[in-house]
């Protein structure tokens, strides 16, 4: 029979910094979301401007 130790002590000791990973954890991806947040935002403006500036040139550059 293999010796162990009680379920207890092992669960506290494996899971004794818990609470600070899943804080960090939580802001890490908390960062992730707001820097994918503020790229999408960013592309989404350089879309914008860019369909902006085609749609004026499109009518130029067409032959007839």
């Amino acid at each position: 029979m293999i010796a162990t130790a009680p379920m207890s002590s092992r669960a506290s000791t494996d899971f004794a910094d818990l609470p600070s990973y899943t804080r960090a954890l939580h802001a890490y991806t908390q960062n992730l979301w707001a820097e994918a947040r503020r790229n999408v935002e960013r592309k989404a403006q350089e879309n914008s401007s860019s369909a902006k500036r085609n749609s004026t040139d499109s009518h130029r550059s067409k032959r007839y």
